[in-house]
C-alpha cells in the first residue's frame, strides 16, 4: 500500500491542531502495522511549523513523541528538523 499527497492534507489540518495530531497518529499507526508508505516524513512531522503559534509547541511535542515511537521500529527514518521556525 502507498499513501501519497499526505502533505497536501496536512496543510489543511494545520489550522486545527487537534485534528492534525489525530491524522498523524492514524498515519503513524498505519505505518507501524505494515510499513506502508505514508508520505514524506519531513513534511509530515515538520507540519508543526504551520500550526498557529499558540498551539505550536504542544503539537511539536506530540509529533516528536510519535516520530520517536516510529524511530524505535526503524532507526534509519529520515531525520526531522525539530528546531525549524517558519512564522
Amino acid at each position: 500500500m502507498w499513501l501519497d499527497d499526505t502533505d497536501k492534507v496536512l496543510i489543511l489540518f494545520a489550522i486545527e491542531p487537534d485534528r492534525l495530531l489525530k491524522l498523524v497518529e492514524n498515519l503513524k499507526n498505519i505505518w507501524m502495522i505494515g510499513g506502508t508508505y505514508i508520505g514524506n516524513m519531513s513534511l509530515i512531522f515538520e507540519s508543526y511549523e504551520k500550526v498557529p503559534i499558540k498551539d505550536r509547541e504542544r503539537v511539536k511535542v506530540e509529533l516528536k513523541r510519535m516520530y520517536e515511537e516510529m524511530k524505535v521500529v526503524q532507526p534509519l527514518l529520515q531525520p526531522i528538523d525539530w528546531n525549524k521556525i517558519n512564522e
